[in-house]
């Protein structure tokens, strides 16, 4: 067994910078230099800049550090747990428990933790929650509600938000670990969509303390999936106001001015001057850049675009978003060639990126780049399975620009899937089946639906074959026109 070393402590949890941390840390780096590290070192102190290294993923020098801690203190209990830790975060349980389990104290919180955590991975739900329900229900054990919050930030790591905020609920008002488990409920709330619950919980923890610079930060954060732009901006004044030197807040804050509906030049002035100094934030490049094709600037968003996508994952969602606007600014800049091949780049579509679609076809529409438009239409239908919200997209853009012929095929698969044919989209259907159809029946059924829910845009649509503003008119004019039409088609 392992001889007991410093008073037990979290492992491998946010560093508590101490006043003379940056200055041990000091010492400890230029002793690296050296042949050998001759320098003492409380346990710790080095037990810190593990802790430091790793929240800053420098696991090389974590683990170095970590070596030299073990050579030291061979027998320090807290130094082998945080060898433990690493060896599990890189997967090595069986040599992490191998650890644990040669621990003099076997029910000691790290004990317990690694245990509770290592049958939620293996998915052993009935194990891991009867070790949970013995620390609830054992009111002497020492440190329980700090148990009980270390077991909910395990739980939410793994997805299992629900029980952590089962467990977390009864952690009673004034214990020092409340508000810590308030910013834990209202982050369950917020993973689960629930918005307005997460902002109830994180007003109380905002009402415990209005000076935490992480509540403001983490209701800016819910405001912005709430769409809510004007408070997620006042938020994140308020934690600069905190703390003015916070990249998040100043992160929270120019992607809610770039995404209000009131964008004028100090906007971006500001936007400009943070992407300068932060070119790497995605977060921030793609609104920008957004921002930029909308005000037609798309020259000075065609480097940010690329710098992003060259920094965006193969496999993220966000590279389809980045292709679809790269492409739109290609197009916008009258470089055709490009603006294809952006297109052909896009390899998988699904319904997360729909809203950047939309966005798109509205822009392409108001400035006529229709061509673009259909090609990004047919890459998206080639790559994602029939879907409605698809089908109104793809018929509204046709029938607003009146792209007919060029657009067959697109015309086609709309038509040959009437069940994800909404009535919103009856007008274009009418006129696409009026173009290529030819079917009185099929003809007749949509144009009644479409005259009955939709009249402006049915007149719209068919102005160029028969000018009317009544619907008595229309009908005769059309008629007239599909006289000639049997009742199958041809």
């Amino acid at each position: 067994m392992f001889s007991t070393g410093a008073s037990p402590r979290p492992t491998l949890t946010p560093i508590l910078m101490e006043q003379n941390f940056n200055e041990t840390l000091s010492r400890y780096e230029q002793s690296l230099s050296k042949i050998s590290l001759n320098e003492y070192f409380e346990a710790n102190d080095l037990l810190d800049i593990i802790d430091y290294y790793i929240k800053n993923e420098r696991y090389t020098d974590a683990d170095q550090c970590l070596g030299f801690a073990l050579a030291q203190y061979p027998d320090n209990e807290d130094v082998w747990i945080t060898k433990a830790y690493r060896l599990k975060s890189e997967g090595r349980w069986n040599e992490a428990r191998a650890i644990i389990d040669n621990l003099s104290d076997q029910e000691c919180a790290d004990a317990r933790l690694f245990r509770i955590e290592e049958y939620i991975a293996d998915g052993s739900w009935e194990n891991a929650f009867f070790l949970v329900e013995k620390i609830m229900d054992d009111k002497s054990l020492p440190n329980r509600i700090e148990l009980i919050v270390d077991v909910a930030e395990i739980l939410i790591d793994y997805g299992l938000y629900n029980e952590a905020n089962y467990f977390l609920k009864d952690i009673p008002d004034g214990h020092p670990e409340k508000p810590h488990a308030l910013e834990l409920m209202a982050e369950c709330h917020f993973q689960n969509h629930d918005y307005d619950k997460a902002v109830e919980v994180s007003n109380k923890l905002i009402d415990l303390d209005p000076y935490n610079q992480r509540s403001w930060e983490q209701m800016a954060n819910i405001r912005q999936m709430q769409g809510n732009f004007q408070e997620m901006r006042e938020c994140a004044d308020y934690s600069l106001a905190i703390n003015p030197k916070s990249d998040l807040a100043m992160r929270q804050r120019i992607i809610s001015l770039l995404c209000s509906k009131r964008l004028d030049d100090a906007i971006f002035v500001e936007a400009k001057k943070y992407n300068k100094q932060h070119p790497e934030d995605l977060y921030v490049a793609m609104p920008f850049a957004q921002a930029l094709l909308d005000f037609a600037q798309s020259g000075e968003a065609l480097p940010i675009l690329k710098r992003a996508l060259k920094l965006t994952p193969f496999d993220s969602p966000d590279r389809v978003t980045l292709l679809i606007m790269l492409g739109c600014a290609y197009c916008f800049l009258g470089d055709a060639d490009n603006a294809k091949q952006c297109v052909l780049a896009i390899s998988s579509f699904d319904a997360s990126n729909l809203q950047q679609l939309k966005h798109t076809l509205e822009q392409l529409d108001i400035r006529q780049n229709t061509d673009f438009g259909v090609a990004l239409l047919d890459r998206v239908h080639d790559l994602m399975p029939a879907n409605s919200e698809l089908f109104s997209m793809t018929i509204w853009f046709l029938a607003e620009n009146k792209i007919y012929d060029e657009a067959f095929l697109l015309w086609h698969r709309c038509i040959t899937h009437p069940d994800y044919i909404t009535i919103s989209s009856t007008p274009g259907i009418a006129r696409a089946v009026f173009e290529f159809v030819k079917d009185k029946e099929i003809f007749s059924y949509y144009l009644y639906m479409a005259l009955h829910t939709h009249p402006d845009e049915t007149f719209e649509y068919f102005r160029d074959i028969a000018d009317c503003s009544d619907t008595k008119e229309l009908i005769m004019a059309l008629k007239e026109k599909t006289k000639d039409w049997q009742n199958d088609k041809q």
